[in-house]
């Protein structure tokens, strides 16, 4: 026999039916002394011994499979509802003969619900080739690729998966490590820098991956030229590992569960009785897969799914009634055409660095006017040798034959392990003076020109410098995710907004530079 080792302590209320108040009068002990009282007659072997003694039973070819909860997770979000309800129904009623047909998803297709699993997976696959073609030594970072290929965060169910934040972080960690390991290997101790355009998401489209020793950027033209990867190679920490806010199929499960227990909250308000008399106490603990918990209440009101991939570089045009509140819940119109749209895409290398234009001609409406106008913007993202710095200038032409007035959005979305107010993970505002400077903090701050945010236990700050004062939003990214504690809430990451009004005659151009730096040591 075997089985999972959290079920054995980790899984709620485990710890005692296992092992007792004492540690030693669970049901462990109750099952190793029923094992050694019956010892006469009941034989214990291990796997490979049994194996090698007894010859098997018959050929089967076993297929690409998983437990049913996985191939549950792994449809899409109605389908896996359905699937679940379908499951339970058929258990309910003991149809045996019909459960043993139901299989479900397929668990590659996690790689197709979440771009980030999808990511992390080419991300790996990538260090993969670079190590072996290093050598495949630890001294060429095998050890760390094995590391980052731990399974948790390849996939998202009951137990957090990708949605954890911390494992995450880690995964690109040990990636960002082999990764210098292999490079070092490669190209030696010196500054470099490379480019690629190559199919890195196996999408059929090309992406832009720029390298050098110093940090790593991953654009994506087709998807508003939008940056979805920056690995900072000193500290080892992708600082775009951001979460996504997803639609999900226990989401439903959720809102039933908290109308439920509203309704019975006013029931005992209007009768002055305990809601204890509605709990049913299960003799031993309920597998996680069954039951229905929240770490808070009316956390379905925190359900909120995102329209687009959280990255970084996205461009937005807003009108001037959408607030931060708006912005953060996804409650806004586009008034361009720029959000996840293709971007024509060219590079050039010199001495001097790395310089990638990314423009787009679109549209943009206007309140009130029959129609919008044609607007042509140019991102120029500029990477020098040797250092932790990126520059982005941004372009803005009106190309239509009126005044275009509106606001210009920035959109960064940035990971730095800030939930749970984490005192290490920080912004800095020159300036002003936050009532809360932690990272995963909310609020709107006007005139801003010079800003930090950073982690103090990762080593790694980012200095922002603008040309031009800008309003900073900011807040933090949560989902509200499954866990087998229940129901809860987490930091994903910290979107940070940089807007400018912006006020174009015809055929006028309007420009700003926004200048990241890394505090790494320039060599």
């Amino acid at each position: 026999m075997g089985d999972d080792g959290e079920k054995f302590g980790s899984w709620p209320d485990t710890a005692p039916y296992c092992w007792g108040s004492d540690g030693r009068s669970g049901w462990i002990e109750e099952f190793f002394i029923a094992l050694e009282q019956n010892a006469s007659w009941l034989h214990t072997i291990p796997l490979g011994e049994y194996a090698h003694t007894y010859p098997a039973l018959g050929r089967i070819y076993l297929p690409t499979s998983s437990y049913i909860e996985m191939t549950e997770w792994a449809l899409p979000p109605q389908k896996s509802y359905t699937f679940g309800k379908l499951l339970h129904r058929l258990e309910d009623e003991k149809r045996d003969d019909i459960l043993q047909f139901m299989r479900g998803g397929f668990w590659r297709n996690f790689l197709v619900r979440y771009h980030e699993i999808n990511n992390q997976h080419k991300k790996m696959l990538r260090v993969h080739k670079a190590v072996y073609d290093a050598g495949a030594t630890p001294e060429a970072g095998l050890i760390h690729l094995w590391k980052a290929q731990a399974n948790d965060t390849y996939w998202h169910g009951l137990f957090g998966g990708i949605y954890m934040g911390h494992v995450r972080s880690a995964i690109y960690h040990h990636l960002i490590k082999a990764e210098n390991a292999a490079d070092r290997s490669r190209f030696g101790d010196g500054h470099w820098q490379r480019y690629e355009f190559t199919d890195f998401d196996r999408d059929s489209q090309d992406e832009l991956i720029v390298e050098s020793d110093q940090q790593n950027l991953y654009i994506d033209p087709q998807r508003g030229g939008t940056l979805f990867e920056w690995d900072m190679r000193r500290s080892m920490h992708n600082l775009l590992s951001v979460m996504t806010r997803h639609q999900e199929s226990y989401h439903e499960t959720l809102r039933q569960f908290e109308q439920e227990r509203r309704q019975l909250e006013a029931y005992r308000q209007r009768n002055s009785t305990s809601l204890q008399g509605y709990i049913q106490e299960s003799e031993g603990p309920v597998s996680p897969h069954s039951m229905v918990r929240a770490k808070e209440p009316n956390l379905d009101r925190y359900l909120v799914v995102d329209r687009y991939r959280r990255t970084s570089l996205i461009d937005h045009f807003l009108a001037p009634s959408v607030n931060l509140e708006h912005f953060a819940q996804v409650r806004h119109e586009e008034q361009g055409n720029f959000v996840e749209l293709p971007y024509e895409a060219a590079i050039k290398q010199d001495a001097s660095g790395i310089t990638v234009t990314l423009a787009r001609t679109g549209q943009v409406k206007r309140a009130g006017a029959l129609g919008p106008l044609p607007v042509h913007l140019e991102k120029t993202l500029f990477v020098p040798p040797g250092e932790e710095k990126l520059t982005v200038r941004y372009t803005i032409h009106n190309k239509g034959q009126s005044r275009l007035q509106t606001r210009f959005a920035s959109e960064w979305n940035i990971h730095l392990l800030g939930g749970g107010g984490n005192d290490q993970a920080y912004y800095r505002i020159e300036g002003h003076k936050l009532e809360n400077d932690r990272f995963d903090s909310t609020g709107e701050v006007p005139q801003v020109e010079h800003f930090h945010i950073g982690n103090h236990w990762i080593q790694q700050d980012i200095g922002f410098s603008l040309d031009e004062a800008a309003t900073l939003w900011r807040f933090s990214i949560e989902t509200v995710t499954g866990s087998e504690a229940g129901f809860e809430r987490n930091h994903q990451g910290s979107c940070l907004t940089l807007l400018w009004p912006i006020l174009l005659e015809a055929n006028q151009r309007w420009s700003v530079t926004i200048t990241c730096t890394g505090n790494g040591h320039r060599g």
